[in-house]
């Protein structure tokens, strides 16, 4: 997970995703968005359209401020 950390620090530096995103919270995105969901019909909840809209509001254009505060990467090291 330390890589994940490293290439999300540097998306950071280069302004191309927001500041206030944690690598952690990138992770944890890409679990729920990636898992398919039981029962969707044919065509319905494709994941690489999913992904491109949550990647589309990773990037650091006037965004809302988010609540809390974002996990590490490391807190997510469950059992």
């Amino acid at each position: 997970m330390q890589a994940l950390d490293r290439m999300w620090s540097r998306a950071q530096a280069e302004g191309a995703v927001r500041p206030d995103v944690t690598s952690g919270d990138f992770a944890l995105l890409l679990a729920r968005v990636l898992r398919p969901l039981p029962n969707l019909p044919d065509g319905v909840g494709d994941p690489e359209r999913s992904l491109a809209i949550v990647l589309d509001g990773l990037r650091d254009s006037t965004p809302t401020p988010l609540p809390g505060r974002g996990p590490t990467v490391d807190s997510l090291d469950v059992p």
